[in-house]
């Protein structure tokens, strides 16, 4: 998450839209000017300029989140208002990602995955003979029971559009652009690749989905499907991704 106040802006990080690349991109005006050098990881950054959330593995422990950084990269909107204030909140031009869910949920399928094989954050995800089976057990497990990739709140209070202006994954480039135009800041520079996808070239959303996951990401989904006018995509071969 991101507030500038160099440029008077909020982005509320979303998961799995490209949400890191975005964030880099912006965060130079979060500092003050030349102060800033790109980092994947990093530590949260508070100065008079602007606010970096922590952004990198949390600490798990009893107490999170008070116990741990006061600002971080995933952070509900609401808990971001309410530590900006209402009046800082109400003047600068607040953005987030967002993106096809039947999409997102595949990528982020892959994601966790593959930090399963790793050891880096176990789900404890059954060995299933088939790519569809694994997806469907993961899909029941973590998603329809909103444990994961579950971000409503980083864009809704209250049931509520909390953000000015929301850019659509499919429509990165003009997306960022419109924002730069909205900030008064230069769309010179192309959006760095910060955490590239998992997924595997070519494979198509057929290839994960039944007309039961189908229908649990629906459900899970429903407001962000209704409200932003998505759909399970005619054309569903994957492209590469970024993030």
């Amino acid at each position: 998450m991101l507030v500038s106040h160099r440029k008077k802006f909020i982005y509320t990080k979303t998961a799995k839209t490209a949400s890191t690349s975005v964030e880099s991109f912006f965060e130079p005006y979060c500092m003050e000017s030349g102060k800033w050098t790109s980092a994947k990881l990093r530590n949260a950054i508070v100065s008079p300029a602007g606010i970096i959330g922590h952004r990198g593995k949390l600490p798990r422990f009893s107490g999170w989140p008070l116990l741990g950084p006061r600002w971080y990269d995933h952070m509900p909107a609401a808990r971001i208002r309410s530590l900006v204030g209402q009046k800082i909140w109400d003047s600068y031009f607040k953005f987030c990602v967002v993106r096809n869910p039947f999409e997102k949920v595949v990528s982020g399928f892959h994601f966790f995955e593959e930090l399963d094989r790793r050891n880096l954050r176990p789900l404890g995800v059954p060995q299933f003979p088939t790519l569809q089976e694994r997806f469907a057990n993961w899909v029941e497990t973590q998603v329809a029971r909103k444990k994961i990739l579950f971000d409503r709140n980083r864009f809704v209070i209250k049931g509520e559009v909390c953000v000015d202006y929301v850019i659509k994954y499919e429509d990165l480039n003009n997306g960022v652009r419109h924002v730069c135009q909205q900030v008064n800041v230069p769309f010179d520079r192309d959006l760095p690749r910060m955490v590239t996808g998992f997924r595997p070239p070519g494979h198509g959303l057929e290839q994960y989905y039944d007309d039961r996951t189908k229908a649990l990401v629906a459900r899970t989904y429903d407001f962000e499907i209704e409200y932003f006018g998505y759909e399970y995509p005619v054309d569903s071969t994957a492209g590469a991704e970024k993030e």
